[in-house]
């Protein structure tokens, strides 16, 4: 790998921040879009399911970070030269646990009620997907395919993946009711 190409790796790990501050504003970083002039007539602000409507589009905010974010963890385990395969497979984690709370706990990662994640085919997908990326890690690791990876590089962004966006998702559930979205953008606006 040559100097530019390793300047361009590292400059891709900082997708992890862009998901990091999505997932962390996802309840309010569409406020300003809504309050835009564009949108003068578009929302009843007075309308009960406008609530409702504004905390699915912060679960969609939330899950657009967390997307991005797992794109940068395994961008990051690239650039701490470990095989791609285990990169993928760690740097992955944060999004395949959220999604499996969803389908376990019938909840968004923000709290969302009867949200049950992906739909089946999905699902099926993903398990499929989680089960030859855990075949293949196990595999390999027993035969020695992976005998000179630095196992301290894996558990951080392990720790890293995994960590973040369950911590921030945490803190979205526990911190604000799911029906309570800071709408203070809203407050200047009249109702429609």
């Amino acid at each position: 790998m040559n100097d530019l190409e390793k300047y361009a790796l590292t400059a891709t790990c900082v997708w992890s921040f862009v998901g990091f501050m999505f997932m962390l504003n996802c309840r309010k970083m569409w406020n300003n879009i809504a309050t835009a002039p564009s949108w003068e007539g578009a929302l009843d602000l007075s309308s009960p399911g406008f609530k409702r409507m504004s905390a699915l589009v912060s679960h969609c905010c939330f899950i657009i970070g967390i997307i991005v974010f797992s794109l940068g963890s395994v961008c990051i385990g690239l650039r701490l030269k470990l095989p791609a395969p285990i990169a993928v497979f760690v740097g992955t984690t944060g999004i395949v646990s959220q999604l499996l709370y969803m389908v376990v706990v019938g909840e968004s990662p923000i709290g969302l009620p009867d949200v049950h994640g992906p739909p089946v085919p999905a699902r099926i997908i993903l398990f499929i997907i989680i089960a030859v990326q855990s075949y293949a890690f196990f595999t390999n690791m027993s035969e020695g395919v992976y005998d000179d990876v630095d196992f301290t590089k894996v558990a951080g962004l392990g720790a890293f993946a995994f960590g973040v966006p369950n911590a921030i998702a945490l803190k979205q559930r526990k911190s604000t009711p799911w029906l309570e979205q800071p709408l203070d953008a809203f407050k200047t606006r009249k109702s429609d």
